[in-house]
C-alpha cells in the first residue's frame, strides 16, 4: 500500500511542476511582448520628434502605433 501512495504523490508533483512551468513561461512571454511594444513606442516617439534618425527603418507612422 505504501508504494501506491508514493506513486500518486509523485504523479501529482509532476503535474503541478509542469503546470507551474507553463504559467511561468506564459507570464514571461507576456512581459517580453509588453517590453518590446514599449521600446518600439519610445523609439518611434524619439524619431517622430526628430531627436533620432530612423536607423532601424521601422514604420513610425503615429496612426500605426497609437491604440
Amino acid at each position: 500500500m505504501q508504494k501506491d501512495k508514493h506513486s500518486v504523490t509523485t504523479k501529482w508533483l509532476v503535474v503541478f511542476s509542469f503546470t507551474a512551468l507553463a504559467v511561468i513561461i506564459a507570464i514571461t512571454s507576456k512581459m517580453d511582448k509588453t517590453d518590446q511594444e514599449a521600446e518600439r513606442a519610445y523609439y518611434c516617439d524619439m524619431v517622430n520628434k526628430g531627436y533620432w534618425t530612423n536607423y532601424k527603418r521601422i514604420n513610425c507612422d503615429t496612426r500605426v502605433i497609437e491604440k
